[in-house]
């Protein structure tokens, strides 16, 4: 079990609930969910055949994740009325600094937290099973599958205080006209709301084989294979978005809206290395100085690409804006996703523009649902007949349902020793070269920066889906001495 976070001087900060009108400072910060943590864990390895060969593996355990430190205290210690953070803008010139930051200490945009008070037990339960086979005397095969299901793990947002939508059969639709909808907490005292939920299930299925020859006759070789996928309802524990393609204020309200491959999912990854001592012992005297004592390795590396958001505004490539009318510090939108046809892959592969642009459009809803609308006011095509474009509501795409540009890099290592007997029999100078990236092979990584398609009004953004960034480096040669004795 684990405390609760506390504060020698009762400085802890929280809403009792997202709609309190002011928070409680002052312990206790939340219930303690760690105080019946019960963790099992059982497991087996079996010889079938015995005769040291084979050896099949499994295992069961139930894992708790403790509400430490790192997940409560981002929020609790940024929060009023002990540390003021507010929101200024559209200031007067000459503002900056006195007006500037008075405005921003205004009560009305006070930033506090909320964190959930009755948390229910935070826990991660693993599996896994595999079959290792000794093929040679020096070479093994390894198969296994591991998973694990994450429940009531924590979910952080950044900004909770927005205009909630209404759920129709078309899927949810905020206030019109946009804007014009009421807060969650509209009482003036805070602004901005960071939360911490324990309401989060993940969901991880890896299936991983391994080929591996020790050292013999001065060469080794290993080759790791993994397919998996990794489900989340977000990825944020501290802050809403600990990664570059994270969404830092996923919808609280429907687990369904944020439910998806997480931030880090890497669907397939395939690592090789090898390392050869070159043989020498036909050579001897000044020749075995030339000739002798060399190796060489590399490691090849290649994985599907990282996962991410097309967004409608609010987040990316500074096309910022509400089209929901969230009203709040940290909006953002989905657009629509076309899947019929070509757009059946939403990328073009090779491409630095790599979204296909006509794979997504403007959110569309029936044409009787015109009053509830509000439409797009710089769209530059026509809806489809019978539709009205919608820009308060929430679009058909799904978080990370789009993936970055996959990965394929190589390095390789030559060495020289120089043995000195002299000093001892262990007594080597080796003289490394090392090249990293030795194709020069770039990789490009997802277009996060431009991940806007259309801006607030509907209209296209410019550079939407470009690529402007690598996700490794070019070439790069280093030389080392290194002495061992």
């Amino acid at each position: 079990m684990a405390t609760v976070l506390s504060e020698k001087n009762n400085k802890e900060v929280t809403l009792l609930t997202p709609e309190s009108p002011a928070p409680r400072t002052g312990p206790p910060l939340m219930s303690n969910p760690t105080l019946r943590n019960f963790a099992p864990r059982l497991g087996f390895a079996w010889d079938p055949f015995k005769d040291g060969k084979t050896s099949v593996r499994a295992s069961f355990g139930i894992f708790d994740i403790l509400p430490l430190l790192s997940f409560l205290s981002f929020a609790d210690n940024q929060s009023a009325p002990f540390n003021v953070q507010g929101n200024a803008a559209n200031l007067p010139p000459g503002s900056f600094p006195v007006l500037a930051f008075s405005l921003a200490a205004a009560k009305s945009q006070l930033r506090t937290a909320y964190i959930q008070q009755d948390p229910k037990r935070d826990y991660a339960m693993t599996w896994n099973l595999s079959i290792e086979r000794q093929l040679a005397p020096s070479v093994s095969l390894f198969m296994g599958y591991v998973g694990s299901h994450g429940v009531h793990e924590p979910f952080a947002v950044d900004d909770i205080n927005i205009v909630l939508p209404t759920k129709t059969p078309i899927g949810y639709i905020w206030p019109n006209p946009v804007g014009s909808g009421t807060v969650l907490n509209p009482n003036g005292v805070v602004s901005r709301i960071d939360a911490r939920y324990f309401n989060n299930s993940t969901v991880f299925h890896a299936f991983e084989a391994q080929v591996k020859k020790t050292l013999t006759r001065g060469l080794r070789v290993q080759g790791s294979y993994t397919f998996s996928k990794a489900i989340d309802e977000g990825d944020g524990i501290n802050i809403g978005d600990p990664f570059t393609n994270s969404i830092s204020s996923l919808f609280f309200f429907d687990p369904k809206l944020r439910r998806g491959p997480a931030d880090f999912n890497v669907t397939q990854n395939l690592t090789a290395n090898f390392g050869w001592v070159i043989p020498s012992s036909k050579f001897s005297g000044p020749a075995a100085v030339a000739f002798g004592g060399w190796e060489i390795g590399g490691i090849v590396s290649a994985h599907t690409g990282l996962p991410f958001t097309p967004n409608l505004a609010g987040q990316g490539n500074g096309a910022n804006g509400d089209p929901l009318g969230l009203n709040n510090s940290d909006p953002f939108d989905y657009p629509n996703r076309i899947t019929t046809g070509r757009c059946q892959d939403p990328v073009n592969h090779g491409s630095i523009t790599y979204l296909k642009l006509n794979c997504f459009t403007l959110p569309t809803a029936p044409a009787s649902y015109a009053s509830q609308c509000a439409t797009f006011t710089g769209a530059v095509t026509a809806p489809p007949p019978g539709t009205v474009y919608c820009s308060n509501l929430l679009g058909n795409l799904s978080r990370n349902s789009v993936n970055g540009p996959r990965f394929v890099n190589v390095d390789f290592s030559i060495f020289k020793n120089f043995p000195v007997h002299r000093l001892s029999e262990n007594f080597n100078v080796q003289f490394r070269a090392e090249f990293f990236n030795v194709l020069n092979h770039p990789n490009f990584g997802a277009p996060i920066d431009n991940s806007n398609i259309f801006d607030q009004t509907g209209a296209p953004v410019g550079n939407a889906g470009v690529i402007d960034v690598t996700s490794n480096d070019q070439r790069e040669i280093q030389f080392g001495l290194k002495v061992i004795w």
